[in-house]
């Protein structure tokens, strides 16, 4: 725990608040305020996220009512704002610290007291869960391990019961229906256990009647309180079937593998005497009615399946859903769980052979073969799954250390052994050392992210119903579907695109925006999803992925380059410049002899803050800033009278919140009737802090006709319309 709070300094704020680490997390402050104002409900459904459809909530409620509930005992019954946030704050150091905890409970059924005390010191360290539980980063992904090693436990323990008490099995039931409210994702821990369970059965004859009564008990207790959840809507269960919300599919997988235990248990004899296949007959037979009966349960599956094999192009742009091991680095996972991750497999290999040996350990062996198998390959998936991974890590750290004594039995050899261990943690006890040293912090990324959420909150027109988010506000903000957290939290206003990807409504229209080279379709974008702000930034990276999502040809938009010192990145492509989004990030969406780049204006659409931190563009002495928020307006309708062929120009000089000079710009012909038409998206108000005029917009002309001209906000917003004569 005091490793975990090591970084505390660089998430206090001045003025005595707190900051949050990423996005994921304000987004689970925000349910648990939520909650807290409606306790201890959460609404179903929020417009603020995939607006303007808007999305029912889909994670697991289960971590952000925990936040809620401490919060609601630390504030006896009427937290503060600030008591909310400093719960939220030091959960996952309290988390952390229980996690550990559990982890060593579970390596006792292992070994000893001390190679227990051991693992579970391993487990503390590894990168890849300290990563995701110190300070600041209130996310279920902190608690995801503790209730594993909690439901683990109890399964072992109900597995090793000698008395036949129901007890441990009743524990294991209660434990799996909390993983789930925890992670939607914890079918993979009752896979775990369900497996354990049959090969138990199968190893060991003179214990298994006793295995299939405890197995059948924890999981029909697990699923019928699940069917109760999902008939009741409680806890936000959907009256549906699907692997990706909390629904009807975990109540039915749950009380299939409960039934079919029990089919075994009192079906056997039955069937003459062939126990095996009589056995796998009498379990699989209600999965076959119930496949019948539920089709859409199949479907489910493989589309888990396909989530696991990288089958969504979204989850590819998100690094923790990247594989650990990429372009064939196998130090890669080392970084994050030392390398001790390299024995995982051969510890597979060893606990196979002990599993089915049988034995006095057949049950924790049988653990070990199918958690490591199947946290190993979600791990090589979807790094992600480290944090469970760790657990096995943990397991083979203590064991090394339990059967160090039997094959190093010298003093020097001891040492040796010793010696080659702290080596192979060496990864991970240099990254603790470095956790406490370095600045973690804000990353410069995020610093910017969180001063225009800020600037928006704070300049824009504010938005109604955010506590009551089943209301549809006013309108809502296109960004990239990473900030949408913090649009809907920081900001205080409805995204567009949020973290749950294509699960909702918004990515695909944000990927198409991103991507559109036509100014009128990017703008119908904007109207159809009531977008009244955009923001913008280097999205070079994540182009080709974009194109994936929306279905069309991702060549083109950008491209990877090796650098030459092992190292790549990514290049802007030849379409990267026509794009909307590309104009208003470099040039702001106008065209201006003050601008690097000759890129094409973009109408409508008039800047409104940029961030004081830029990004390095090779060529450029100073990037572009790395975030813009422009203003989508319908502009005032200029018409200017003048000769037919006349080409005329309108400029306006501006000056941003960071007080860099830039000029707006445009140029039309005059057609043969001598009007020239403009459609003008700034007004010569002056507006402090954020894009204000300078002065008057100068209309020109050949032959040095020249007039001045003011535009109020309310024209810009409305759509005003304005004659002038031009003359000499």
């Amino acid at each position: 725990m005091a490793l975990r709070t090591a970084p505390v300094e660089q998430f206090l704020r001045d003025d005595g608040g707190v900051d949050f680490y990423a996005g994921d997390t304000y987004d689970h402050m925000r349910r648990a305020r939520l909650i807290l104002n409606d306790f201890p409900s959460l609404p179903a459904y929020s417009f603020y996220q995939g607006y303007p459809v808007g999305s029912p909530y889909l994670p697991a409620p289960g971590f952000d009512l925990m936040i809620a509930i401490t919060a609601k005992a630390v504030g006896l019954g009427n937290p503060s704002s600030h008591t909310v946030d400093m719960v939220g704050f030091v959960a996952p150091v309290v988390l952390g610290g229980l996690t550990v905890l559990a982890i060593y409970l579970l390596l006792l059924e292992f070994m000893g007291m001390w190679p227990a005390l051991f693992g579970a010191a391993v487990f503390s360290v590894l990168p890849s869960y300290l990563g995701k539980s110190f300070i600041a980063q209130p996310d279920n992904n902190a608690a995801e391990p503790l209730f594993a090693a909690i439901y683990f436990l109890f399964l072992l323990r109900a597995l090793g019961e000698t008395k036949g008490r129901m007890l441990y099995p009743v524990f294991t039931g209660l434990s799996g229906v909390l993983t789930l409210l925890i992670w939607r994702g914890s079918g993979l821990f009752w896979a775990i256990a369900a497996s354990v369970i049959i090969l138990s059965t199968l190893v060991k004859p003179e214990r298994s009647s006793w295995t299939l009564k405890a197995g059948a008990t924890a999981f029909t207790l697990q699923g019928v309180i699940l069917f109760v959840f999902a008939w009741q809507n409680i806890f936000l269960f959907k009256n549906t079937i699907s692997y990706n919300a909390l629904s009807y599919f975990h109540a039915i997988f749950s009380l299939l593998v409960g039934l079919g235990l029990f089919s075994v248990l009192y079906g056997r004899g039955k069937l003459r005497n062939q126990r095996l296949w009589s056995d796998a007959l009498l379990m699989f037979a209600p999965t076959a009615l119930c496949v019948v009966a539920f089709p859409s349960l199949v479907v489910q599956l493989a589309e888990s399946l396909s989530f696991m094999a990288q089958g969504n192009p979204w989850t590819k742009d998100i690094l923790e859903y990247q594989p650990i091991i990429r372009d064939m680095n196998l130090l890669a996972p080392v970084g994050l769980l030392s390398w001790l991750f390299w024995l995982v497999p051969p510890g597979i290999l060893a606990a196979a052979y002990y599993a089915f040996k049988g034995g006095e350990h057949q049950d924790q062996a049988g653990f070990f073969l199918f958690s490591g198998i199947v946290f190993l390959l979600s791990t090589l998936s979807h790094q992600r799954f480290g944090t469970l991974l760790q657990i096995n890590i943990a397991i083979i750290a203590g064991l090394l250390v339990q059967h160090m004594p039997v094959y190093a039995k010298k003093t020097s050899m001891k040492a040796v052994a010793w010696i080659v261990l702290l080596l192979m943690l060496m990864p991970a006890l240099k990254n603790a050392y470095l956790f406490t040293k370095n600045d973690l912090g804000i990353f410069v990324r995020q610093k910017a992210i969180m001063h225009a959420m800020e600037w928006i909150r704070d300049n824009t027109p504010p938005t109604s119903h955010f506590m009551e988010p089943w209301n549809k506000p006013e309108y809502g903000v296109m960004a990239s579907w990473d900030e949408g957290s913090w649009i809907e939290n920081v900001a205080r206003r409805p995204a567009v695109a949020t973290l749950f990807g294509t699960e909702i409504h918004g990515l695909e229209e944000s990927a198409r925006f991103t991507l559109e080279s036509d100014e009128k379709a990017a703008l119908e974008i904007l109207g159809r999803n009531n977008v009244r702000y955009v923001i913008v930034r280097n999205m070079v990276a994540s182009l080709a992925n974009y194109a994936k999502i929306v279905g069309i040809d991702h060549k083109g938009y950008s491209e990877l380059k090796d650098s030459g010192d092992g190292k790549s990145y990514w290049q802007p492509g030849p379409k990267y410049f026509r794009l909307v989004s590309t104009r208003l990030l470099y040039n702001d969406g106008i065209r201006s002899k003050r601008n690097v780049l000759d890129l094409e204006k973009v109408s409508r659409m008039r800047l409104l803050y940029e961030s004081s931190e830029s990004f390095k563009v090779i060529g450029m002495a100073q990037g572009p800033s790395r975030i813009k928020v422009f203003e989508h307006v319908r502009g005032t309708t200029l018409k200017v009278m003048t000769t037919p062929g006349d080409v005329v120009s309108v400029s306006l000089p501006l000056l941003t919140n960071r007080r860099r000079v830039m000029e707006y710009v445009d140029q039309v012909e005059a057609d043969s009737r001598g009007i020239a038409r403009f459609s003008l998206p700034y007004c010569t108000e002056r507006w402090p802090g954020r894009v204000s005029a300078m002065g008057l917009y100068t209309v020109s002309g050949g032959k040095g006709k020249q007039a001045y001209l003011a535009i109020s906000e309310q024209m810009v917003l409305e759509g005003g319309e304005l004659e002038l004569t031009l003359k000499k």
